[in-house]
């Protein structure tokens, strides 16, 4: 591999890689520069009291290095079972203050192996800290244009001719982590656009274009790395490698979060009770207790243990303090290790087929959302302390058995209980409850998570939301003015890109559009109207009046109207004369 001839700036990695070592404040000592190419970083390093010394395979570069007095080597980085003890050895004992390693591991063929002979070498060296740039094979522009089937191979950049291995975040961290190495800082270099940015005129790759705009929001829901051109890190090499729990139980279905501030024993009792009498038990329960109160965090607990311990192993507690509605919701969200969410508010009720109709809806289509109806009833509180609710109505079906999407964009009609959602879904794009929503934050999550995945209906009833009269509900505890205004943050944030709708939405969509075009047409105009706007407004409206007038006349003048004018009188002079209008 023929070696690259950059030259240093600030305004590149190798000035990010400085300005990091600058900021952690080395010691002085040897920075080893592994892979070192010409070292355009050498003579800056130099300058600031660190020693140098480059490895490096191609002979030109090395000359070149040479020329200008700087100490380099030549050393194979393929060669990995001699590759540590020749690092150690060129470093004849002097103290090491780091080792950089920028634009090698893309190019190594085995980089498991490369890094373990590394570590050897960092270990033997005294744990120096080991600093990286890396190119991000995830950058928006190489993400845009394979969406456009395209894989353009470059000289140099993000996708050089002479690259072997990959890299985004979350491989080169877990790559490193997988070694010991662990992160300390970060100074990634970003670049927008990048050297992929061709052909501009190509509508994935556009700013302004709808498909371009889409693509770009997917890409930033993912993490927040879109534009970053290299990633710049630095790393220490630890004892022992730490391993992270898995994000998920790939055998269990289902993690039901139950949220409770445990002041509704006897609701969150029901809850629990219609959990436990589940046909299907492939789930778990993690019961949110949000509260800062320990004794209802206690009598919660006590109250998980009172059921069965064929169930009640299945119940973690979690004590949930500070936040708003959505706060207990998200930290649970980070303990769900099923394949699926959903969720129980402790006034809610579910039938004993719940978790298996969310089981049967997923099996049939992997990773949509999964919605079952739900029935409501209204409750008010009751008379005593062993009854502190009833029902005051009857159970009733009055939400659609199918998810209508263009519906949920003006009113939410799948309660809380009534959603199973992708848990894969929910951790690659970082969809969450949004915290700054005082109300609706359940409305939020399923519209942004069902743009994404869309949505199977099992049209089976499997939950009851329980409505309450007087000051018992949340519609209740929040005044209109706070639900208008998260209404209108969670259409704003919708309205605000591009929307994906499922097949049939276009011939719906143009069937409602005359009757959207009538309703607009009869309301005052949003902004203030030109003269031939107002002239075309009264034009209509005069036309609509007098078809109006001529279907009074139709009816004033039919044989009908006339047989029945004494009627019509005698109930005039009957009205007047009770006193009625």
């Amino acid at each position: 591999m023929t070696a690259y001839k950059f030259n240093f700036a600030w305004q590149s990695p190798y000035g990010h890689i400085v300005r990091m070592i600058e900021d952690l404040a080395l010691s002085p000592g040897l920075i080893i520069d592994v892979g070192c190419g010409t070292a355009p970083i050498a003579e800056p390093l130099i300058e600031r009291g660190f020693g140098y010394l480059g490895l490096e395979i191609d002979e030109e570069a090395l000359a070149l290095v040479r020329e200008r007095g700087v100490d380099a080597k030549w050393l194979d980085l393929t060669k990995h079972e001699t590759l540590a003890r020749a690092i150690v050895e060129q470093v004849a004992g002097r103290p090491v203050a780091a080792m950089l390693m920028i634009d090698v591991i893309e190019h190594i063929p085995v980089p498991d192996a490369f890094l373990c002979a590394l570590r050897t070498a960092a270990a033997e060296l005294d744990r120096p800290p080991l600093f990286i740039s890396v190119p991000n094979a995830t950058h928006i522009d190489i993400v845009a244009k394979l969406n456009a089937a395209r894989w353009d191979l470059t000289p140099t950049g993000l996708l050089d001719h002479t690259h072997v291995g990959f890299f985004g975040n979350t491989r080169i961290t877990e790559v490193l982590g997988e070694h010991g190495w662990h992160e300390i800082a970060r100074n990634d270099f970003r670049l927008e656009p990048s050297d992929q940015h061709f052909p501009a005129d190509l509508a994935t790759l556009g700013s302004r274009t709808n498909l371009g705009v889409f693509l770009r929001d997917v890409r930033d829901a993912a993490d927040d790395f879109a534009v970053i051109n290299q990633f710049v890190r630095a790393y220490v090499l630890l004892e022992t490698t730490p391993k992270p729990p898995p994000a998920s139980d790939p055998d269990r279905f289902l993690s039901v979060i139950v949220r409770t501030t445990g002041a509704r024993s006897v609701a969150l009792n029901d809850a629990l009770t219609c959990l436990a009498g589940q046909t299907d038990t492939d789930f778990e329960v993690l019961l949110a207790v949000h509260t800062h109160d320990p004794d209802r965090v206690a009598e919660v607990h006590a109250l998980a243990q009172s059921f069965d311990p064929t169930f009640a192993w299945r119940v973690q507690i979690l004590h949930v303090i500070g936040g708003g509605r959505s706060r207990p919701l998200n930290t649970a969200l980070e303990r769900a290790k099923g394949r699926y969410v959903a969720f129980l508010d402790d006034d809610d009720l579910v039938t004993g087929d719940w978790v298996e109709q969310f089981k049967a809806g997923a099996a049939d289509q992997p990773g949509r959302v999964v919605r079952s109806a739900c029935a409501d009833q209204l409750h008010a509180p009751g008379r005593s302390e062993l009854v502190p609710f009833e029902p005051t109505g009857p159970i009733t079906v009055s939400r659609p058995l199918r998810f209508d999407p263009i519906a949920h964009f003006h009113h939410n009609e799948s309660p809380i209980c009534s959603f199973a959602l992708p848990m894969q879904t929910l951790r690659s794009l970082r969809l969450r409850f949004d915290e700054t929503l005082s109300v609706v934050e359940d409305w939020d999550l399923l519209l942004r998570t069902t743009a994404w995945t869309g949505v199977v209906d099992t049209e089976v009833v499997t939950s009851i939301y329980r409505r309450w009269e007087a000051e018992e509900g949340s519609a209740a505890a929040h005044n209109a003015l706070a639900w208008d205004a998260a209404r209108d943050a969670v259409l704003d944030r919708l309205d605000a890109k591009p929307v994906l709708l499922p097949a049939g939405s276009v011939r719906r969509l143009a069937e409602a559009y005359p009757l959207l075009v009538a309703a607009t047409r009869l309301s005052p105009p949003a902004t203030a109207p030109t003269q031939v706007q107002i002239g075309t407004h009264h034009q209509s409206i005069e036309a609509e009046l007098d078809a109006a007038r001529a279907r009074l006349a139709a009816i004033e003048n039919s044989e009908w109207w006339k047989i029945t004018a004494p009627m019509r009188r005698a109930g005039t002079v009957v009205r007047r004369l009770t006193g009625r209008a």
